[in-house]
């Protein structure tokens, strides 16, 4: 899997609110968690699947959606405010 390390650019930046930094260690564990789509850099630059060893696939990404759209149930509750994620192509009518 080719990567673009020569014309990127990253970008870091404080996280300072309490609540918002549990948000970004949450997201964080899941994408360590994740045994489907996970990929690791070996020694010679190459990318190899995660290994599952058994243990039930899951991936970060649907995860971090299913939370998303919970968060939208809960704000719509709490405030009549809208978030509306956005649904897979097979997920739209």
């Amino acid at each position: 899997m080719p990567r673009n390390l020569d014309r990127r650019i990253e970008l870091l930046f404080p996280v300072d609110h309490p609540g918002c930094r549990s948000r970004v260690m949450g997201a964080l564990r899941f994408y360590f968690q994740d045994n489907v789509k996970a990929r690791r850099l070996r020694s010679d630059g190459s990318y190899a699947r995660a290994p599952r060893q058994g243990a039930e696939p899951f991936q970060a990404q649907v995860r971090l959606r299913e939370e998303a759209f919970r968060r939208k149930e809960r704000s719509q509750k709490r405030s009549g405010m809208l978030f509306e994620p956005r649904l897979f192509p097979s997920e739209q009518g």
